[in-house]
């Protein structure tokens, strides 16, 4: 019960064509409840992962999940991809972070698309999503080494309900190399379009967020992506309702389950056409600068080294590019100034898939800037031998 839903809000006007209209009506009206006996997991990988460039929204959180991810720990235990549906996208996306990835959804359907996955049985091509994760990354390796990598991370297939307790319900398959029992916490829990469409109500939402912390170790992190001001989703002749998600409700439940919601706290919110991300820490311990340093090109990265306690402890008195880049203040610096360091005159390829990152962990106002990249790169291209271009469509 996860992916990137097409999002309909009460107010919206339709525009669709006669045909589109006609077969929205067709579409067979389902509760949220209704997941667990009527979601058809090829219908909907069909719909929203085929091929990336299709789907907007899948742009979106291909776009602005390696940002969230680069503030997580170089090395992560544990994560579980609460209510992941069919999808793998995430565990793929962690491969060179986490030790051991877990997996889990409310539907049986689901659970076996995800067995099928892991035990390379599936029929769905995840190539294509995999090429969009490698082009983020400037990374050099094919959607199957990508997908083989994960795959040996994996370490169960969990059956899920964030609306009982215990949330883990029962483990459906779990690898040879898990002698271990499956973890009570996680380091990290991972729940993308999911807590949001597992209810139709705000008290089933501030529930199922419940759950999901429930799930995580002290000082561990959530990550949580989803539609805003959506009210259903529709694919493969079927209509799920959901509740109404507003940003004023993540923080509300957030806040009540002892994670952070603000910048100094460890707290990152991203939105963009009402898709979201955010990244919080539980207890609202801070992140240490070292964890995400690496990412950022070499000024940044030794101002952070030699400034961090002003960084973390007072960063209205740091440089106010680095205090944002490091999260440690929600006020945005100068545009200009943002953009004199980010992508100098004289940027290299390197220099510019730097700022690419940077621009990951910004997001808002700065995906607008994609496309100067993106013609920089091509008149950069003899230099760009072994380096994958990144490209948004």
């Amino acid at each position: 019960m996860a992916g990137t839903e097409e999002k309909k809000k009460e107010d919206d006007v339709d525009t669709g064509t006669a045909d589109e209209e006609e077969g929205n009506s067709k579409d067979e009206e389902c509760a949220a409840t209704e997941h667990r006996d009527k979601f058809n997991p090829t219908a909907y990988l069909n719909s929203f992962y085929k091929t990336a460039s299709e789907d907007t929204a899948m742009q979106i959180v291909l776009f602005f999940l390696p940002g969230i991810l680069y503030r997580l720990p170089q090395k992560v235990r544990t994560v579980l991809d609460l209510g992941a549906g069919p999808t793998v996208y995430l565990p793929i996306a962690l491969r060179e972070r986490a030790e051991n990835i877990y997996t889990s959804d409310y539907a049986p359907a689901n659970r076996d698309a995800l067995v099928s996955w892991i035990e390379n049985r599936s029929t769905f091509d995840w190539d294509n999503v995999c090429s969009w994760i490698s082009n983020i990354e400037a990374s050099m390796k094919t959607g199957k080494q990508m997908q083989e990598k994960t795959r040996s991370l994996m370490r169960a297939v969990l059956d899920v309900n964030v609306h009982e307790s215990p949330v883990v319900q029962s483990v459906v398959w779990k690898s040879n190399q898990t002698t271990e029992n499956i973890p009570g916490k996680f380091e990290v829990v991972s729940t993308v379009f999911c807590l949001e469409y597992s209810c139709e109500t705000l008290d089933g939402y501030f529930r199922a967020v419940r759950s999901a912390c429930s799930l995580i170790e002290d000082g561990g992190f959530l990550i949580q992506g989803g539609v805003l001001d959506a009210t259903t989703y529709n694919f493969g002749g079927k209509t799920f309702r959901c509740h109404r998600l507003k940003q004023a409700h993540i923080l509300e439940s957030l806040k009540a389950n002892g994670m952070a919601t603000t910048a100094e706290k460890g707290y990152k919110f991203i939105t963009h056409d009402d898709i979201f991300f955010d990244r919080t820490l539980k207890n609202g311990q801070k992140t240490g600068n070292s964890r995400i340093r690496r990412y950022f090109f070499p000024n940044l990265a030794l101002y952070a080294e030699r400034n961090e306690n002003i960084i973390v402890s007072t960063p209205d008195k740091a440089n106010a590019v680095a205090a944002y880049i490091f999260g440690s203040c929600e006020k945005l610096p100068e545009e200009s100034e943002i953009l004199d360091i980010i992508f100098p005159d004289n940027a290299n390829p390197e220099t510019i898939l730097t700022g690419i990152d940077v621009c990951l962990a910004l997001g808002g106002d700065f995906l607008s800037h994609f496309k100067r990249l993106e013609e920089r790169l091509k008149l950069l291209k003899h230099s760009l031998r072994g380096l994958r271009r990144f490209t948004i469509e």
